[in-house]
């Protein structure tokens, strides 16, 4: 099936922001990378924006921007081809512009990955109206969730053959976030030790800071190697899934055509009965007729016969 994926995340600090930016502007080691880029050209621009739509007085916990990744099954990636691709991103960037108002749309880039590109769109979730953040009024609850998917399918995916994903399904791209999260928290600990740490390594007697940094880089890149190889279960487990409601699908929709062929043939049979009673009715009625005109002709017969004269009672000559 040829599905419209689209994901959200709700980013509550300005540290939350800065690292999803890092990332969606390939600004941290990444693989397989190769973004087009629409508004900001840096990590550091778009944050500003971020800064800039943001009002001065907000709750501690408010939402700060909205993260959206969009993009589709990866047969419909593929079958969409370039052109078709970016038409695809371009219409779903009008979608989330017309949803939040164009200011509030501070950046989104297209990472034309080796598996399946996708789009990341950032947004300030500020209600126009209020002048206060508001995340609330696009995602307040699952009834607003599903609502937002269902009018992304529609407005969106529909105009390139996708249909709405399946509801409850999780997004690869949630999990490959969250490996290269541990493997950036790896290099990042890396990336702080001073110039006698680093040398300290490089003779092989390192430092105590450095031994550290190196021990727990060492367990955090496990630990993602261990998180990939399970999310790699589950991704299986979930095509298993997939398959089977699709079966499951395609079962139902038989046993509809199947109960619709049934009930036009118990409304044909229907129609046959009552023909048939009509015809009935129409013969029984044939038949009185002709018991009455029976009837009436045995009548007129015994009357012409008691009327003729009897042989041998002739007048005398």
């Amino acid at each position: 099936m040829k599905y419209a994926i689209l994901r959200t995340q709700k980013l509550k600090a300005t540290g939350a922001v800065w690292r999803s930016l890092k990332h969606a502007f390939r600004e941290q080691p990444t693989p397989n990378a190769d973004p087009t880029r629409l508004g900001a050209t840096s990590a550091a621009e778009a944050m500003q924006q971020v800064r800039d739509r943001l009002p001065e007085k907000r709750r501690k916990d408010a939402v700060l921007a909205i993260e959206y990744l969009i993009t589709a099954s990866p047969e419909a990636m593929q079958e969409l081809g370039g052109k078709g691709r970016d038409a695809y991103f371009n219409d779903a960037l009008k979608w989330l512009r017309e949803r939040h108002g164009g200011a509030n749309v501070v950046y989104a880039g297209i990472h034309r990955d080796e598996t399946t590109p996708h789009m990341y769109a950032y947004v300030v979730p500020l209600d126009e109206a209020t002048g206060r953040l508001n995340a609330r009024k696009w995602l307040g609850g699952a009834k607003a969730l599903s609502e937002m998917q269902t009018d992304f399918a529609a407005n969106v995916g529909a105009r390139h053959g996708l249909e709405r994903g399946i509801k409850g399904s999780r997004a690869r791209h949630e999990r490959v976030k969250r490996h290269y999260g541990l493997v950036n928290q790896a290099h990042d600990q890396a990336a702080e030790l001073g110039m006698l740490d680093k040398a300290s390594l490089a003779v092989g007697k390192p430092t105590k800071k450095a031994q550290e940094a190196l021990e727990s880089a060492d367990s955090t890149l496990t630990l993602a190697h261990e998180f990939q190889a399970r999310q790699r279960a589950i991704k299986a487990k979930e095509k298993a899934l997939f398959e089977q409601g699709h079966e499951l699908r395609n079962q139902k929709a038989r046993a509809e055509q199947h109960q619709a062929q049934a009930a036009m043939v118990q409304k044909q049979v229907q129609e046959l009965r009552q023909q048939l009673e009509a015809e009935k009715r129409r013969t029984a009625k044939a038949d009185e007729l002709a018991a009455t005109y029976r009837a009436g002709r045995d009548q007129a017969i015994d009357e012409l016969r008691a009327l003729r004269p009897q042989r041998g009672h002739g007048l005398e000559r």
